[in-house]
């Protein structure tokens, strides 16, 4: 195997259109804040997105030097690409990753370049945004924004930029969080240059720990994880390589049949590979023996191995990873301190929602800890952001365990490589167990769009019943609690382009009266518009008269407007009642 082994050197300031940036020469961050946020992944960034929409005057610290240049996180679930276009970056973050005619399928080899096994088919970046334009649905997948195949190397500089366009945002790589104090209702962090050594101490009236699986800030407050950790696979269960590559000439050296991701299953050679831009770079992933120790050289070498073939290789970087972890942390919140996204909680990244479960973490939390901050929400709504996120990231635990142990616990003959019929014959038995598991696993509208905030203190029940959590199946409803229904208005635009920024009184029958609505958010300070859908004939599967929606575009409350107390309903949405005497 010919191999030119680089380790990437200094990727710092390095722009979304290659350019170096001029280093931060910017005075240290001092004084008060509203909120701080410690780390500046994409839990982090879109923390500081999501709260500078409302003004909230935020500082990000990370002690990376830049956004991201190791790829993690490669799949976009629809649901995090609904809260990216409700931010308005959808559109251009979908225009990253591979190209557009790139099929995003998931394949399986004997070898990388060996025989193909298995094929999950799944659109490319142009037949999703075809499959939108077109208004229509792709199977059960009832959203307007279809999964994004795309790297969070492409994610974060987008992310950064958008969080600095906030004029409330203040943005600070290079910075190390070295210590956190609670004093009353003020909690104070002493925060260093990675560079010089230099500290500074600022103050914010919340502080978010968004710095990952291994959070300073978890570790700070003393709170466990609880789950089940270094759960033992054949692959998927141990410790793990992550090799970030350049193979120049790998469609024509090793596999001219494209595709998103790849798996290597012949004995010896097992590793998987995804294609990052679709044109020279991938991410491999190999599993180490336990207690084994190599150096990346060896890892990338045990990812070429699988490729069957000799092609030039050159190492980017190298890291390592545990699988097996099936992790949540016992709470969420220590008075003004939370914790966000990969901090919560740890998950094999079967199924890809890991991330993804952060997404929906800010989405949940920022309004509430907006609303508190300017006084319309009650202090305790944000008391809802456990308990209603817990159960979302036990849900994806079962998921992606059970995920991980389909794939990673499945006997692969041993003579799947060997020419001849009884190969043959070993391909195709393993090719119908692969196809299933591969649906199990990808096609997922269930999991992504069903997510369900049942039984939430802050949402109006109506006595309707739930409908079944199947992963690979969404039936779209607006009972309260679930994410409000999508569907195209007569205009063209998707529902969800009309909502606005806080919450929205949705009426179907064109005669409602939501004056008792409108004087009673006017009067308690709750941001509310209102939409009339009363000539949209898509609006019936609402099944309501109206329809009140919370600024993450989850259901609070479905009913008659006549026949309710607004007030007490809009007390019970943000937090300052309990969910009973509605009735007018």
């Amino acid at each position: 195997m010919r191999g030119r082994w680089h380790r990437q050197r200094d990727a710092r300031r390095i722009g979304r259109g290659g350019v170096v940036s001029d280093i931060d020469s910017r005075p240290e961050p001092a004084g008060q804040y509203d909120v701080l946020i410690v780390g500046g992944g994409a839990s982090g960034l879109l923390s500081a997105i999501e709260l500078g929409r409302w003004g909230l005057r935020c500082l990000v610290i990370d002690d990376k030097q830049g956004p991201a240049t190791h790829p993690q996180a490669n799949a976009n679930a629809s649901r995090t690409m609904e809260h990216y276009r409700r931010l308005g970056f959808a559109a251009e973050f979908r225009e990253t990753g591979l190209p557009a005619d790139y099929p995003t399928d998931v394949t399986y080899f004997t070898t990388f370049g060996g025989s193909e096994i298995a094929r999950f088919r799944q659109p490319s970046r142009a037949e999703a945004v075809a499959i939108a334009d077109s208004h229509e649905s792709l199977r059960s997948w009832h959203t307007p924004e279809l999964p994004h195949r795309a790297s969070q190397l492409f994610l974060e500089p987008i992310l950064a930029e958008h969080a600095r366009a906030q004029r409330s945002v203040d943005v600070r790589f290079d910075r190390r969080c070295v210590d956190i104090e609670v004093v009353g209702e003020q909690v104070s962090a002493v925060v260093e240059d990675t560079r010089t050594g230099e500290q500074s101490r600022v103050r914010g009236n919340w502080l978010l720990g968004c710095d990952g699986p291994r959070s300073m800030v978890r570790r700070h407050l003393g709170v466990s994880l609880t789950g089940k950790a270094g759960v033992v696979r054949d692959f998927l269960g141990g410790q793990m390589y992550s090799i970030y590559l350049r193979a120049p000439h790998f469609w024509r050296d090793i596999q001219p049949h494209r595709t998103w991701q790849h798996w290597s299953l012949a004995e010896g050679r097992r590793s998987i590979l995804t294609a990052i831009n679709g044109i020279d770079t991938f991410s491999g992933h190999v599993q180490l023996a336990p207690g084994e120790e190599i150096e990346p050289e060896e890892a990338l070498a045990r990812v070429t191995r699988a490729f069957g073939r000799d092609t030039e290789v050159e190492l980017i970087s190298a890291t390592k990873w545990t699988a097996g972890n099936h992790l949540i942390a016992e709470r969420y919140r220590s008075g003004r301190v939370i914790l966000v996204g990969d901090a919560a909680h740890i998950f094999t990244p079967t199924g890809g929602m890991g991330y993804n479960t952060g997404v929906d973490d800010v989405a949940n939390l920022a309004w509430k800890l907006a609303a508190v901050q300017q006084g319309w929400g009650s202090p305790g709504l944000l008391d809802t952001y456990e308990s209603e996120r817990r159960p979302m990231a036990e849900r994806t635990m079962r998921f992606s365990t059970e995920v991980a142990d389909s794939i990673g616990g499945m006997p692969v003959p041993a003579n799947i490589d060997d020419p001849g019929a009884a190969g043959d014959q070993a391909r195709a038995e393993l090719r119908e167990k692969l196809l299933a598991h591969a649906r199990f696993e990808y096609d997922i509208p269930g999991i992504q769009l069903g997510v369900r905030y049942t039984n939430s203190p802050i949402t109006v029940p109506d006595g309707s019943p739930d409908t079944p959590d199947d992963p690979n199946v969404y039936l779209p409803t607006a009972r309260p609690g679930a994410r409000l229904p999508h569907f195209w208005l007569a205009d063209g635009h998707a529902l969800f382009d009309r909502l606005g920024i806080g919450f929205t009184l949705l009426t179907t029958t064109g005669d409602a009266d939501v004056e008792a609505f409108a004087d009673a958010a006017r009067h308690a300070g709750i941001p509310l518009a209102i939409l009339d859908l009363g000539h949209e004939p898509e609006a019936k599967i609402l099944d309501a008269a109206a329809v009140l929606v919370r600024p993450d575009q989850h259901v609070a409350w479905r009913g008659d407007p006549a026949a309710v107390d607004a007030a007490a309903v809009l007390a019970v949405a943000t937090g300052w009642s309990s969910p009973h005497s509605t009735n007018s």
